[in-house]
């Protein structure tokens, strides 16, 4: 704590009672919430080590921390961790952002100096290219987005069940004739000698509807 008074104990915590009213007064306030009153300092009831150690283990919120220390009442370590988030969310916006405009600043720390918190500077284009390139999900540049291979609709439709059948009167249409044929599908493949693209051909669906049915078939 500030002001001399952890450094020289009670002596100094004396000289500065003396010698500062506000402390004097602020302290006073603080003893009242103990139920305590200054006036009782030096006696059994309250001895000048009780006042002593009291100053010393002041919470922040206290009337004594708010005048020795006033910016220490301010930010804790949850107001610290608060602000930290705060600042990281920000950043990974601007980021997700392209870095488009003004570069977030850090929310200003009571007692720590600005430079302290100053971000870092922007990456170039260069260091930004090369950290690309070492991304696993970002060899096309598209920024770190995973793109799978879009299926297509009629094998979707196919799946779940709500292929137009209305050109094609060759498919299944009902839940007992898509199991029949499904079985057929399992059964040709499980004997041997014919390829997906084959089984697709005779049964008229795609090469990745049969291997969906035949590696359903297996989990079961």
């Amino acid at each position: 704590m500030d002001g001399g008074v952890h450094g020289g104990g009670i002596l100094a915590l004396l000289d500065a009672l003396d010698n500062d009213p506000a402390l004097r007064q602020a302290l006073s306030y603080d003893l009242i919430g103990l139920g305590l009153r200054l006036g009782q300092a030096g006696t059994s009831t309250l001895s000048w080590r009780d006042v002593y150690i009291i100053v010393a283990q002041a919470p922040r919120d206290s009337a004594v921390v708010r005048h020795l220390a006033p910016e220490a009442r301010e930010w804790g370590i949850s107001e610290q961790l608060q602000a930290s988030i705060v600042d990281l969310l920000a950043g990974i916006s601007w980021q997700l952002g392209g870095g488009k405009g003004k570069r977030p600043e850090p929310i200003p720390r009571p007692g720590v100096d600005s430079a302290d918190t100053t971000p870092a500077p922007a990456p170039s284009k260069k260091e930004t290219a090369a950290a690309d390139t070492s991304d696993p999900w970002d060899k096309d540049g598209t920024g770190g987005t995973f793109r799978g291979v879009a299926t297509p609709l009629d094998e979707l439709n196919e799946w779940l069940g709500w292929a137009n059948t209305s050109d094609d009167t060759s498919q299944p249409t009902t839940p007992a004739d898509i199991a029949s044929r499904n079985e057929r599908i399992v059964a040709a493949y499980t004997a041997g000698g014919v390829t997906y693209a084959q089984l697709a051909t005779e049964f008229s669906v795609s090469a990745s509807t049969i291997g969906r049915i035949v590696r359903a078939a297996r989990t079961t």
